[in-house]
């Protein structure tokens, strides 16, 4: 039970965090670089943990470690991949999808035959959908992990083992199979007319500096790194995640949010339809890896010798 001084406190403290997040989003738009977003996950994390004892805060610092240490793999796994001297792939995944949705689309691969059908010279209403779902994949699985970290961290511990491990094999991927996504394929003229339009929604609400932003965000990471789609594998992971504890509305709306956001990644020409489907095994397998690794692990927990017994034997 915290003491009145503690509860005063963390309403100051929680209105400065408020009004400071207010400001960077009026100021310069969403905070979509992954470091900016695991800082404002983490000062969450200390204001709504103030009254508690100081190894709380110690042990924030050492828990969140590992995911800062992914997110500089993933940045750094541009400079790993154009040190190999891989060229970027395109045909596979062009032809992948061809021979997936060919048959049914007229010999085009899915990008060209939605954008054909779909995308229109002014923006649409529901292309705000769109723009929220892609910008989405920068927040939404680390605040997943803030709330797990601060109501259970044994499974915050489960969760960041999966997080981790898919993107290790997302980036060890990224540098052996750099490939293109179709936008940039079809600037290189390996497909008709793509264009790039994840983030022409914002142009609904009059957000020019999260526009902005985004895009130069988009710029500046791995353009080659489309095999796994992170986009795609995210939602997965955590709908296969909660999957067994969800209530039947939640397992809804989770599988609504995976399924809209592959549509919305393979329509606005961020990736084909086999990024998204090899980004969702990839979510699967890892997984897969972690339910036999913590079976091993109980099972071994319970056939352990007692130590008390064995100290009295």
């Amino acid at each position: 039970m915290l003491s009145p001084r503690w509860r005063i406190l963390r309403a100051l403290a929680a209105g400065a965090y408020c009004g400071a997040l207010a400001f960077q989003l009026w100021a310069w738009g969403l905070p979509i670089d992954r470091e900016q977003v695991l800082a404002w996950i983490c000062g969450a994390l200390v204001v709504a943990g103030l009254g508690r004892p100081w190894r709380s805060a110690l042990r924030l610092v050492v828990d969140w470690i590992p995911l800062a240490l992914v997110l500089l793999a993933y940045d750094f796994s541009r400079g790993a991949a154009d040190g190999l001297g891989i060229s970027p792939h395109v045909a596979p995944q062009r032809d992948a999808d061809r021979l997936l949705f060919g048959w049914l689309l007229g010999g085009d691969v899915p990008t060209v035959w939605l954008q054909e059908h779909l995308l229109q010279r002014t923006t649409a209403q529901w292309e705000l959908v769109v723009a929220l779902l892609y910008v989405s994949h920068y927040f939404v699985v680390f605040v997943v992990a803030g709330v797990l970290w601060f109501r259970d961290r044994a499974r915050w511990v489960g969760f960041v083992s999966r997080f981790v491990t898919l993107n290790v094999a997302a980036v060890a991927t990224f540098v052996l199979f750099p490939a293109m996504p179709p936008w940039l394929a079809a600037e290189q003229g390996h497909l008709g007319t793509v264009e790039r339009v994840s983030t022409r929604g914002w142009r609904l609400l009059e957000l020019d500096i999260a526009s902005r932003l985004l895009e130069k965000g988009q710029a500046s990471v791995n353009l080659v790194a489309a095999i796994p789609s992170l986009h795609a594998a995210y939602p997965m992971l955590v709908t296969l995640f909660f999957w067994r504890v969800a209530a039947p509305w939640l397992r809804a709306v989770l599988v609504a949010y995976t399924v809209a956001m592959g549509w919305a990644l393979v329509w606005s020409g961020e990736h084909w339809a086999v990024d998204v489907f090899l980004g969702w095994g990839y979510a699967a397998a890892t997984m897969a890896l972690w339910g036999v690794i913590e079976r091993r692990r109980s099972t071994r927990r319970r056939c352990a010798p007692d130590p008390v017994l064995a100290t009295v034997n």
